[in-house]
């Protein structure tokens, strides 16, 4: 099976557009993104089209995470976690649905 950016945003309801915006608007250089194991199939593709639409280096963090208290250690500017549940926090003082944004 072949895993689209696309069918990530139609199931775990990730607004792909508001990500793209608040990752122009933080200016970072390195993202960290952090997703759930069962979201970690999308990984590439997802950082693949984050990449293309902002010119960000974005990583992927392929060790556990078992939830938004699990910060990996990393030299990036911005970690992105995806979770199961909408978040109300992130470096701006909110998350973008199941997606929360920390500065690291």
């Amino acid at each position: 099976m072949a895993y689209s950016v696309f069918d990530m945003e139609k199931r775990f309801e990730v607004d792909l557009e508001e990500i793209i915006l608040k990752l122009k608007k933080f200016k970072g250089k390195q993202v960290l993104f952090q997703f759930p194991d069962g979201l970690k199939v999308w990984a590439v593709p997802f950082v693949e089209f984050v990449e293309e639409k902002t010119g960000i280096l974005p990583r992927i963090w392929l060790g556990d995470c078992f939830g938004a208290c699990d910060i990996p250690k990393s030299s990036c500017d911005v970690l992105v976690q995806f979770g199961h549940a909408p978040w109300n926090f992130g470096f701006d003082g909110s998350g973008v649905g199941k997606v929360s944004f920390r500065k690291i």
